[in-house]
């Protein structure tokens, strides 16, 4: 059965009676097991589907046997199915949530029987199982009951699959509720009921923090999770982005302009987070000056276009021509200047500067130098697409790469092609002389010869 026909059946069941439809599904699930629990959702009672659920899961607890990657996708489909039995079954959001607290509980067995490499199982719990909790959460009217149910959740999270209950508090419980679930966190921290231990309960604190903008718990627990009750400059950034967050500008601007952000991995982001706090407190020679040091130390044209975009666009030919300027006084050959003149359109200064550095031209680079080739080519600058082909079929050769021979040979056979368009070849070295010297150098390549041939 394919997509188009179940969808079609489905659609059916707003327009025929529902026994007539069961009947063509029926000849359907012979083939298909998720026809086949589809079907039985739909004919049986609330009641009947939540006990279909709840053996299913005493069975999977019960299951010893491995579930491999290549059966992982049949049992999703079965977990899925789970699901959709408890939706179709509980009578009431409260108890909806009893009977998906019991599938989130069943961690502790699923991880230790699927091959979750790919984080089909991971996945499962985040996007589907505690979706589907915090919408029924949100819709039941006792929130005190949600508040021990997440409670009694989040505290024993041995495999990480249930973080996404604190990431969504907001979304189902009201500030009164957070807050006495951060209460009864800090106790949990403090008496060690937690049973990762004290840290990983901060850990769920920094989680709510973020998630409900609450710099001051934020501060206060990354304070207690340093070693020197210091803020980190992870802790730093999460800082200014929550002040950013709740319009707290000129604090955030106070976090960011901290010195420990000046160098490692945070300066990226912090660079891109403080050029929207100057944005929001118009501070626009700020902001100049900050996008005029990122383009000037990346070169890369998604910088320049940032800048353009404070400065101006009628500055761009200046920048431009200053810069391929810049480029041609240089004695060696950039990867970021190659990548800047494409991506500006200057395939003519990008063809000399591949011909004033042929040597430079980095094989390894073969995804960006396909494009820069191709395009080359189309434009009729084939010496510089000559001296691109090379460096790619050099950089295979040289590896000895087997698996990648065959491109080596469509490249060698391309440069055969090219060689006939060429009346000058300058200062490049003839095809013929460049076909005999890697002929010569690797000739002990037999597997790589034969498929030339």
């Amino acid at each position: 059965m394919d997509l188009e026909e179940y969808n079609q059946l489905t659609i059916k069941l707003n327009e025929i009676d529902k026994k007539v439809l069961v009947k063509e599904f029926m000849q359907l699930s012979i083939r298909n097991e998720a026809v086949e629990n589809c079907i039985k959702r739909l004919v049986a009672a609330p009641e009947e589907n939540l006990k279909i659920f709840k053996t299913k899961l005493a069975a999977m607890k019960r299951r010893s046997s491995y579930i491999s990657y290549s059966q992982i996708n049949e049992f999703m489909q079965e977990l899925s199915s789970m699901l959709a039995n408890i939706e179709s079954g509980a009578k009431s959001p409260k108890e909806a949530l009893k009977a998906i607290k019991s599938f989130i509980e069943a961690d502790k067995y699923l991880f230790n029987i699927v091959d979750d490499s790919y984080g089909d199982l991971g996945g499962f719990y985040s996007n589907d199982l505690i979706r589907s909790f915090s919408k029924y959460a949100q819709a039941c009217e006792d929130k005190d009951f949600v508040t021990d149910l997440v409670l009694d959740l989040i505290l024993q999270n041995d495999y990480g699959a249930r973080d996404s209950l604190a990431e969504y508090l907001p979304e189902y419980l009201p500030e009164k509720n957070i807050n006495t679930l951060i209460t009864k966190l800090w106790q949990a921290a403090n008496n060690e009921e937690a049973k990762h231990g004290y840290k990983y309960t901060h850990l769920l604190l920094k989680t709510i923090a973020k998630a409900t903008n609450n710099p001051n718990l934020f501060e206060e627990v990354s304070k207690l999770s340093s070693d020197k009750n210091e803020l980190h400059p992870a802790a730093i950034m999460e800082l200014a982005q929550i002040h950013f967050n709740l319009g707290n500008y000129l604090m955030s601007l106070n976090y960011l302009e901290n010195p420990i952000l000046n160098d490692g991995y945070t300066l990226h982001e912090r660079d891109k987070l403080l050029a929207k706090v100057y944005l929001q407190l118009n501070m626009h020679k700020n902001l100049e000056d900050l996008l005029w040091k990122k383009y000037t130390k990346s070169g890369e044209a998604s910088d320049l276009a940032n800048l353009l975009e404070v400065i101006g666009n009628d500055k761009q030919e200046e920048i431009v021509k200053t810069r391929i300027t810049d480029i041609f006084k240089k004695t060696k050959l950039a990867e970021v200047d190659m990548r800047f003149l494409y991506d500006l359109n200057c395939f003519h200064e990008l063809a000399e500067l591949i011909l004033k550095f042929p040597d430079d031209v980095n094989g390894g680079y073969y995804s960006t130098l396909l494009n820069y080739a191709k395009k080359l080519e189309a434009d009729n600058y084939f010496l510089a697409t000559i001296v691109i082909y090379r460096a790619l079929l050099d950089s295979i050769l040289e590896r000895a790469y087997t698996k990648s021979y065959q491109y080596g040979v469509n490249y060698l056979k391309k440069l055969d092609k090219l060689e006939t368009k060429i009346t000058d070849w300058q200062s490049i070295i003839p095809h013929s002389k460049y076909k005999a010297n890697i002929q010569a150098k690797h000739k002990l390549k037999s597997s790589f010869w034969s498929k030339y041939k």
